[in-house]
């Protein structure tokens, strides 16, 4: 499994996800 090698790319994508959904809110 090759899961770990994208953890951190799609911990980034998820972060900047949460960032724009927060940035909508406010």
């Amino acid at each position: 499994m090759q899961l770990m090698g994208h953890c951190s790319v799609c911990f980034h994508q998820g972060l900047i996800l949460l960032v724009q959904m927060l940035g909508d809110f406010s």
